[in-house]
Formats: structure tokens, sequence, C-alpha cells
């Protein structure tokens, strides 16, 4: 009987060491498979705690809380709800699953300025300002590279800013999907605004290219226009858009917070 007993405590302090694994032990073993999310100033537990920095790749994701089911660990999963929380009241919402190879991301819903696509428009020396809403329903990625996904993004109010006067796009949506392993294909559209806008997108794991033509439907906004891309058919233009992007891990926190 009381060899039974010691068994039971056991079991029982070795269960409750499991629920309370420090956030701190996980994401030093989980750093590699976490790749390219970088978590700093982590706390609390492996199935409840924040990190108060967090950066994807390059681009910083600010305070990263999460909530994990410890049971599917024991069958070589993991999973978890993600809630990004960024500065000026953008977030980022996700229920992802790991495995050994592979991520499933689920209900993915972004809110964030419209300066979250500058990566785009770097290379013309525009800046994006708007509202940007960003909705996965699944996507899946073996090995890092995206094998399916589905999704859409709406830019209210899309703006460029430039040097000379402000370009007025009106309310623009991209719908993407997964054309073939590891590239993202996808179209653009305005929403009936003053500006008609048709474009399309392709990205994979190298870079980027996207390829619009926007022409006024208010002749007000053909004199701003005609400061964005080429000339194109009938008093339209034509903007194209390519460069390679990369992740850069950085070395430590204190270099990725430089």
């Amino acid at each position: 009987m009381r060899a039974l007993l010691y068994s039971l405590l056991f079991a029982l302090v070795g269960f409750m060491a499991y629920l309370n694994l420090p956030a701190t032990w996980s994401e030093y073993a989980l750093r590699d498979r976490l790749d390219p999310l970088t978590l700093a100033d982590v706390h609390g537990s492996t199935w409840e705690g924040e990190a108060r920095r967090s950066w994807l790749g390059e681009t910083a994701m600010g305070r990263l809380s999460w909530q994990a089911d410890p049971a599917p660990v024991l069958h070589g999963m993991l999973r978890a709800q993600l809630h990004f929380e960024l500065p000026r009241d953008q977030t980022v919402d996700a229920h992802v699953s790991w495995t050994a190879d592979r991520l499933r991301v689920d209900a993915l819903h972004a809110d964030l300025l419209g300066s979250a696509l500058q990566r785009f428009f770097q290379t013309i020396d525009l800046q994006p300002i708007g509202q940007l809403r960003v909705e996965v329903g699944q996507a899946t990625f073996d090995r890092g590279v995206p094998i399916a996904l589905r999704g859409q993004a709406i830019w209210r109010q899309a703006t460029l800013l430039g040097p000379r006067v402000p370009i007025f796009l009106g309310d623009l949506r991209a719908d993407f999907n997964v054309a073939s392993r590891g590239i993202v294909m996808g179209t653009i559209r305005d929403l009936g605004g003053p500006v008609r806008v048709t474009g399309t997108l392709r990205m994979n794991l190298v870079g980027y290219r996207i390829d619009m033509e926007a022409s006024p439907r208010d002749p007000m906004l053909a004199a701003s226009l005609s400061k964005l891309g080429e000339p194109g058919a009938n008093g339209s233009r034509r903007l194209s858009l390519n460069a390679a992007w990369w992740w850069r891990k950085p070395d430590d926190a204190g270099a990725a917070n430089a």
C-alpha cells in the first residue's frame, strides 16, 4: 500500500510539474522550431504565458500572449491560441498547431495599419497609410514552406504618401491562395471607390511581384494618380512592385531592438 501511495504521489508531483513548466524553459527548448518567430522577456508557464517582445523575422510583433493545451503534447503536437498586441491598437490573433514538420494556422485575424504594407512599397519610396484587415481561414506550412493557404486582405482608405501629393486609391481587396507548393498567387481589385484598380500578386520564399493598373473614376483624382507608376492605356497608370525578401533572426534581443 505504501509503495502505491508513493507512486501516486510521484505521479502527481510529476503531473503538476508538467502543468507548470516555465515558459522560459519551453522557449529555449523550442527555439529552433519557432524560427522565424523570436521571443524576448518571456514569463509565465508553457501553457499560459507571455513574451513582452517578439519578432517575426525582422518584423517587430510587439507583445505576445498565448494559451496552450498540454494534452496534445503527449502525442507530439503543440496547440496554442496566440494574441499579438502591436503599437497603436494593432492586433493579430490565430490558433496554431505544431507537429514535427508542419505548422497549421487557423482563424487568423489581423487588424493593422496600412504601414504594415511598407515592405511592398519601399522600392518606390511611397508610404502606405489607411487600415488593413487580414483574414486567413486556414494555412499549412511544411518545414516553413506554404502548401495550403486561402485568405483575403482589405485595405481601407488606401493612400500612398510620397514627396509630392498623396495618392488616394479608395478601398482595395486582395484574395490569395497557394497555387502550388511554396507559391502564393492572388488578385487585387477595388471595392467600387473613386479609383478603378485591378492587379495580380505572386509571392514565394524568394520574393514577391505585384502588378497593378489604376484609373480614376473621379476626374479630380487624375492629377494625383498621374504620379503613380508608368502611363497605361486610356489614361490608366501601371505599377509594378517586385523585390526579394529574407528572414533575419536577431543575434540577441539587443540587436533585434536596435
